[in-house]
């Protein structure tokens, strides 16, 4: 299938092409170089000299051995969609290839910093940055996951694929490369896509085993101590990407004697500090909530002024990890970065006496995923996924706003206390279905943006009644019931007219039930 090559938004560079014109940078380019005979890849790697993708050597070899740059593969991948684009004469050479990655959003640490580009690229980036380009916003682990499930890359044994067995923290050869380009050019959009700046859904991506291939390069990696005691390499390691240090959030926290307690594991997470200040953190989001509030994930100082970075946290191998700034800036913790010798270290708290490279002490335990009831069985008529179990709300509403905001968030695992998303990926405003906000004339508005998927088949839309039902028992405990039916024989096509557009009373409290074109709103008073 033959690629249309077409670029949603001209940049100043292929504008200029087009004016000019441009000439293939390596038209007839010989095939027949030394070093292929009998290399794997050697029919891609032919196929992509034709493409005028790659280049041999002058000495008649291709080097499919050595390893690629950030600014090299992007110049792979740009002229794989638009051949014209040619290397930039003035300035840096890869100028005009990383004015279309800025152009359309495409996180790379060498576009602010040009001495990056000439560092190694992982395969964890490539992964995200071929996710960028097909429209899509994944980092870590989701986009190994969203590269398999699309063809894009085969992991390091194609019959099973796993997240580990992807090595995502290694840097890859100049033939692997190019397999990743002709995967790309089969099978992916045949048009290049800006990134978007919202994290993508993540319910339709397959979710594949962690596996046992160990994470064995060494490439940016640093060790990390907590409060004097090294890490387990098996909890984490630290790693620099793009511009910034990340390190797993668990064991820094209960390595500094705090409480982390998983919603969502890894994506979302309450770290209760031991001064009572609640913190939680979401996979795919800038901000955390401390105390109902919301703060920035990590800030840089532009100019004198401290101001936020849209840093996020991210997944890797399993394990959600923070920008190292997010342990000083929201946690409090001091943290120090050190290098001694040909090794690089991470310090959270306390340093220790003699710094090992070599690990040798574990980490704190980690907190076991939660696991469902097995004697709870669906009884609401809706069948939700398969492993879910909803949460039950403990507590009853105080009619104090910031108050019931967090037991929402921790009871019933709402975002920020706000609003309850089906899917797993918390903070996702695509699948955030219940928002609880104020209400001009009343205490709250509880709006439903769905109330079922289908009766018979297992959705994530199904966990709304579920939900439904613990959030009414927290504002009617004795009449909660007799909202949710109103509620559900309404959605069901049943006539409860007389409840909808009028105000009523259940518990001492005013409800008026509004019926909108997208949604059902329940708006709620205060306590009489």
């Amino acid at each position: 299938m033959q690629k249309k090559r077409i670029f949603y938004s001209f940049t100043i560079v292929s504008m200029l092409i087009m004016i000019f014109g441009g000439q293939n940078v390596n038209a007839n380019q010989n095939t027949n170089l030394s070093d292929l005979e009998t290399h794997w890849a050697k029919a891609t790697i032919k196929w992509a000299i034709n493409q005028n993708i790659v280049t041999g050597y002058e000495d008649g070899t291709f080097k499919p051995n050595k390893t690629v740059s950030e600014a090299e593969f992007l110049t792979m991948l740009i002229r794989t969609y638009l051949p014209d684009v040619q290397s930039s004469k003035t300035g840096n050479w890869a100028d005009s290839y990383y004015e279309i990655a800025y152009q359309n959003n495409y996180l790379l640490d060498g576009s602010e910093e040009i001495e990056k580009r000439n560092e190694l690229i992982t395969r964890l980036e490539v992964a995200e940055l071929i996710t960028s380009t097909q429209g899509k916003h994944y980092e870590g682990d989701h986009a190994i996951q969203f590269m398999y499930d699309n063809k894009l890359a085969s992991g390091s044994d194609p019959n099973k694929l796993t997240i580990t067995g992807f090595k995502a923290l290694e840097s890859l050869t100049r033939a692997e490369a190019v397999q990743f380009i002709k995967n790309l050019y089969e099978f992916g959009k045949e048009e290049l896509q800006p990134r978007p700046l919202l994290y993508s859904d993540v319910t339709q991506l397959t979710i594949y085993q962690l596996g046992e291939v160990p994470v064995s390069s060494d490439v940016n990696l640093h060790t990390m101590y907590v409060d004097q005691v090294q890490v387990a390499k098996s909890e984490g390691q630290p790693i620099s990407r793009a511009e910034t240090m990340f390190v797993p959030v668990e064991p820094a926290v209960k390595g500094m004697g705090d409480k982390l307690t998983w919603f969502d594991k890894p994506n979302s997470a309450m770290i209760t500090k031991k001064d009572g200040t609640g913190i939680t953190i979401y996979l795919g989001r800038s901000a955390a909530m401390v105390n109902g509030k919301s703060i920035p994930i990590s800030t840089k100082v532009i100019k004198t002024v401290n101001v936020p970075v849209p840093m996020k946290p991210t997944v890797l191998g399993g394990k959600l990890y923070v920008p190292v700034e997010f342990l000083k800036e929201v946690l409090g913790y001091n943290f120090e970065l050190k290098t001694e010798g040909n090794s690089n270290f991470v310090i959270v708290g306390k340093a220790p006496a003699s710094l090992d490279p070599v690990q040798s002490t574990p980490a704190p335990t980690p907190t076991p995923n939660p696991k469902p009831s097995e004697t709870w069985k669906p009884d609401l008529g809706y069948l939700p996924p398969a492993g879910w179990t909803p949460p039950k709300i403990k507590s009853t509403s105080t009619d104090d706003g910031a108050k019931d905001t967090k037991i929402l968030e921790k009871e019933l695992g709402f975002t920020g206390g706000y609003a309850f998303n089906v899917y797993k990926q918390d903070g996702n405003v695509i699948g955030e279905k219940i928002i609880v906000g104020s209400h001009p004339e009343s205490y709250v508005n509880i709006e439903f943006k769905a109330w079922y998927g289908e009766k018979k088949n297992a959705h994530d839309s199904n966990k709304i009644p579920y939900i439904a039902r613990e959030l009414f028992k927290f504002y009617f405990p004795n009449n909660y019931m007799k909202l949710w039916n109103i509620i559900n024989d309404g959605v069901n096509g049943k006539d409860v007219s007389k409840y909808v557009g009028t105000k009523f009373t259940l518990d001492n409290r005013e409800v008026k039930i509004v019926d909108g074109e997208r949604s059902i709103s329940v708006i709620v008073s205060k306590k009489k």
